[in-house]
């Protein structure tokens, strides 16, 4: 069981990863989200299915308070890697269709799906459970036709890039002024990362992936690229930045804005960090770096 006010790290390779990063310009971290403690290390496996049976839909003053139903949620969320994402999915759906029974507790679920499993900062963070609770939320009843829309539109921008799927291709201007796509780096893994040159966080990440051994090697034996991209537009921000960038990796920016207007990539966190394999398939979408590090070394 996790309590809810003193969690510190959840693990769960591929699925669960720890997020700390810039929100678009700078993001703070949530004290909330992040002061958890992890009281056995692998929860016994439990029925999700039957997890809310002895749960009260209709009781609005257990939502007021977070040692009642934001603590069982919590607890709920992270029973999810030791069961079958099949399991999974209907277990998400199931919650969402008997909190319908109130709209004030409907709400709170709703809200509690996007705090632990869509915001950066929390240490559940999960896109892909996200999308079955977005999936389910674009077609419920008790939503309105507006906030069906709105939904519809999340579950859009979250599909895109995941895990297993071939990466968006997308131009970009080198640090020689060269014009190339990220396809051209087929052929070896490659780790992209999205940063953005304001971000103090991103400093200390660049840093950080600048002096990995790992990483540093699998350059040297060409076996893997690093491209880091500045897709927000303001190119003289872009050039200063330059210097920070090491020599071997390659330094890319978004002329047009495509990445951004088009809406090619779901950025909601700068860096935001993709793992390749040598067909620019996405072995790991947004993790932590030193997750993607782990990997690397792995393979």
């Amino acid at each position: 069981m996790i309590d809810l006010k003193k969690f510190k790290i959840v693990k769960h390779v591929l699925f669960l990863i720890v997020i700390c990063s810039c929100n678009q310009r700078e993001k703070h971290k949530d004290e909330k989200i992040n002061n958890f403690e992890l009281k056995q290390k692998e929860p016994k496996k439990t029925a999700l299915d039957t997890y809310w049976n002895d749960y009260s839909f209709t009781d609005t003053l257990a939502i007021k308070d977070p040692d009642v139903s934001e603590q069982r949620f919590v607890n709920f969320i992270s029973l999810f890697p030791y069961n079958d994402l099949k399991e999974v999915k209907a277990s998400i759906e199931n919650l969402l269709r008997l909190s319908e029974k109130n709209k004030k507790v409907f709400i709170f679920f709703k809200e509690q799906y996007a705090h632990y499993l869509a915001d950066p900062n929390s240490p559940l963070r999960n896109d892909l459970y996200y999308e079955y609770v977005l999936s389910y939320l674009a077609n419920s009843l008790a939503n309105t036709e507006t906030e069906r829309s709105r939904y519809q539109m999340q579950l859009e921008m979250i599909q895109k890039n995941q895990i297993g799927m071939q990466i968006t291709d997308f131009r970009y201007l080198d640090s020689k002024g060269n014009i190339k796509k990220l396809s051209d780096m087929t052929g070896k893994a490659c780790l992209l990362l999205f940063y953005d040159p304001s971000c103090p966080h991103c400093k200390d990440i660049l840093k950080e992936l600048k002096s990995s051994q790992v990483l540093n090697d699998l350059i040297s034996l060409q076996k893997l690229s690093v491209i880091a991209i500045d897709p927000l537009g303001d190119k003289a921000l872009w050039k200063e930045y330059q210097p920070l960038i090491p020599d071997n990796w390659i330094n890319g920016f978004d002329p047009n804005d495509m990445l951004i207007k088009g809406q090619l990539y779901s950025i909601n966190a700068y860096p935001t960090i993709y793992l390749l394999n040598n067909e620019g398939k996405i072995l790991l979408k947004d993790p932590d770096y030193q997750v993607a590090l782990d990997l690397l070394q792995r393979m």
